[in-house]
């Protein structure tokens, strides 16, 4: 009597280690299945990210104007993005998101808003682009490759002092073409 029940135990110990595998292989199936379908979203967004890290000493405003109909656009309003900065003695990251699937031909990243005038010193430590998990990261010591500043920013160690000239005051840096066919080739 005691063999039957011995078999019998030891039958149903295996059954369970048996089942217990199949249900942690399952298990972790699913779980990088659905780690898979969130990078699948993350990648294919078609978002284009603009991250710059920067040092602002005043409250201000920060505007990316982007075209991204055509390479003969112009900059207007209505593909403008904007971003209120608060001031602080601190690095701070400013990002930009384009609406789904634009990809800018060019584009401009205004330092600062017009009616205050400031003319103080940014800090910029980086600028990043993304897209669908592709990324460029420029650091303060490429940016003359990539950027042109306009006439109101002086370039400066860590960055660029901004300028009135003439009574005026738009401080902008423009993406060079460089910079435009690196993005199509890496992101």
């Amino acid at each position: 009597m005691k063999n039957p029940i011995l078999i019998f135990l030891v039958i149903l110990i295996f059954s369970c280690k048996n089942d217990k595998k199949h249900d942690v292989e399952d298990q972790k199936e699913i779980q990088q299945t659905e780690k898979q379908e969130v990078e699948n979203v993350l990648i294919e967004d078609n978002v284009f990210i603009l991250t710059m890290f920067v040092k602002v000493f005043e409250d201000d405003k920060f505007e990316l104007y982007y075209v991204d109909d055509s390479i003969d656009g112009n900059f207007n309003s209505k593909n403008r993005l904007a971003v209120y900065v608060v001031g602080s003695n601190e690095f701070q990251t400013i990002q930009f998101k384009l609406p789904e699937n634009s990809l800018p031909y060019k584009f401009r990243i205004d330092l600062g808003d017009n009616g205050n005038k400031y003319e103080t010193n940014i800090e910029i430590k980086s600028i990043t682009l993304q897209l669908n998990g592709n990324t460029i990261e420029l650091d303060h010591t490429t940016m003359d490759s990539f950027f042109q500043p306009n006439v109101y920013l002086q370039k400066t160690d860590t960055g660029y002092s901004r300028k009135v000239v003439d009574g005026k005051y738009d401080p902008f840096l423009l993406a060079k073409p460089v910079l435009i066919k690196k993005m199509e080739l890496e992101l």
